[in-house]
Formats: C-alpha cells, sequence, structure tokens
C-alpha cells in the first residue's frame, strides 16, 4: 500500500511538505513526477513503474496529494493520470474535477455570494480602455488560472486591456488567508504596503488570526460544497467587513506555515495520506 505526491519536482510546496522528518522517513509515500512520466517512470493500465524497478498496483494506492497544476490535453497518460485521481484512486487531495472553478473566478465569486460573504464591487473588461477609471479606486487581476500580478489601475501605464481583465474595488492592503483543511480553519493576517503582497519583498511576516465564527462557518461549508478537503480563501478586511476574493482549490500554504509557529497544516495532511487518523 502507498499514498502518491503528484506534481512536479520544483514544486515549493511539494518541496516543503517533503522536507517534514515524518514525511520524508516513511516508505509508504512515492513522488510521482509528472515531468518523468514515460520517460523513467511508467504509467499503465494496471499500475506503476519506477526507475529502481519497483511497482505498485491502483489498487494498491490508497491516497493521493495531487498537486498537478497543470497539463496538456495531448498527453493521454496525463489524462489517464487525471481520470485515476478523479475517479478510481481513494482519498485525492483535491480531486482535478474539483479544482477546476479555479478557472472561473466570477463563478467563485457568485457562489460565494450566494452562501452569505460579502464580495467586492466586480467588473470584467476584455479589449478595452481603463481611461474612464483611472484615478478611481479599483485594483485589476487575471480572470484566468494562471498566476499574476495584481495591480492597481493607476499601473497601467497602456490606459487599457487586452485579455479579460477583472477589475474590484480596492478594499485596502490587510488581508486574510484561511485555509480550510478537512473541517479545521487556520486563519492568518498579512498586511503590506503593495497591492499585492506576495511581491513585496518588505511585506510584514504573516500572523495568527482569529477569524469571526460565523465566517469560519461559511468557510468550511463552501469547502465542503466545492468538494475540496484543502482550500485556501482569501480576504481583504477593511472597517470591520471581510471582501471574499477567491478560493484556491490548490493553495500554496508553504509560504504561510514557514511563518506560523506550530502550524499542524503538513501533519494533518500527512495524516490524510497515511489515515492514521
Amino acid at each position: 500500500m502507498a499514498s502518491l505526491l503528484v506534481g512536479v519536482a520544483s514544486d515549493p510546496v511539494l518541496q516543503h511538505f517533503y522536507q517534514q522528518r515524518y514525511v520524508r522517513q516513511d516508505k509508504r509515500i512515492l513522488f510521482i513526477n509528472t515531468n518523468r512520466i514515460n520517460q523513467d517512470i511508467q504509467l499503465s493500465e494496471s499500475g506503476w513503474q519506477f526507475p529502481c524497478g519497483g511497482q505498485l498496483l491502483h489498487e494498491d494506492v490508497t491516497a493521493v496529494y495531487n498537486r498537478m497544476l497543470s497539463y496538456h490535453e495531448d498527453n493521454m497518460m496525463i489524462c489517464y493520470l487525471n481520470w485515476l485521481m478523479d475517479e478510481y484512486y481513494p482519498n485525492v487531495i483535491n480531486r482535478p474535477k474539483d479544482t477546476l472553478t479555479n478557472f472561473s473566478k466570477l463563478w467563485q465569486l457568485q457562489k460565494a455570494k450566494d452562501l452569505g460573504f460579502t464580495v467586492p464591487q466586480t467588473q470584467v473588461y476584455a479589449n478595452h480602455s481603463i481611461k474612464s477609471i483611472r484615478g478611481c479606486d479599483y485594483i485589476y487581476k487575471s480572470i484566468s488560472s494562471l498566476r499574476s500580478i495584481v495591480d492597481h489601475v493607476d499601473g497601467n501605464r497602456q490606459h487599457q486591456v487586452h485579455e479579460p481583465v477583472v477589475f474590484q474595488k480596492d478594499q485596502g492592503r490587510c488581508n486574510i488567508r484561511v485555509h480550510v483543511l478537512g473541517g479545521a480553519c487556520f486563519a492568518q493576517e498579512i498586511v503590506s504596503d503593495s497591492v499585492d503582497y506576495r511581491y513585496d519583498l518588505n511585506v510584514r511576516p504573516a500572523t495568527r488570526f482569529n477569524l469571526p465564527s460565523y465566517l469560519l462557518r461559511l468557510c468550511q461549508r463552501l469547502a465542503q460544497e466545492m468538494n475540496l478537503y484543502f482550500s485556501g480563501i482569501d480576504f481583504v478586511l477593511m472597517k470591520g467587513e471581510y471582501y471574499f476574493l477567491e478560493i484556491n482549490p490548490s493553495p500554496g500554504y508553504s509560504y504561510y506555515e514557514k511563518q506560523m509557529v506550530g502550524s499542524p497544516i503538513s501533519q494533518m495532511l500527512y495524516r490524510y495520506l497515511c489515515q492514521d487518523g
């Protein structure tokens, strides 16, 4: 029996997880480098074959931590791996079909609003001049699932956008990240002078944050309705109001855990994979 870590070797999240001593020393956990499939890692209808000569039958896979963030639809083996994680393997964090909402930020916003979250004023433009809203208090970001830099409209030197872009009312710089893992929630506050704190070299360290109980319940409900065992939910806090931004079905939790002494997230992921708790 074995649990799989699925992704690429350069993924900082998988690197962080594997650096945990209890993970590294557990021989039941195997890493599937998706860049090596059909090279020195073979995937067949019956199972896996590894460079060392070892084999693993699909029926012996007990759990999967899926960090396969992108794939090419013309790669049949990767498509087959997606099917295995969607339909065959038990206990997958998270199933590929349940991560597809990351491709529709507007759907996420509507879902959150329907559940009772407060969402910022939001508009979407493509091939559009933004001269009319320059000087207004709006930020903009890509609508796609690809990582992009969030900026203020005044930072757009071309005064226009081409691809579909989300424009939202700027709600300040007090950012809240909530990781939902099973039924547990872990909230942290990140205060930055930049619109996008991920690219702020002088960002203050993330600190533990006590989220109101009603919001914790909403986060748990949203993750449950989206079939996400593990997710990262982003808010901005302004004048006592929590504005929902998005839910990430493949959260880069390592950035936050490194700043939270005693964080249980990696250990809880490990227990889920190995069914120790």
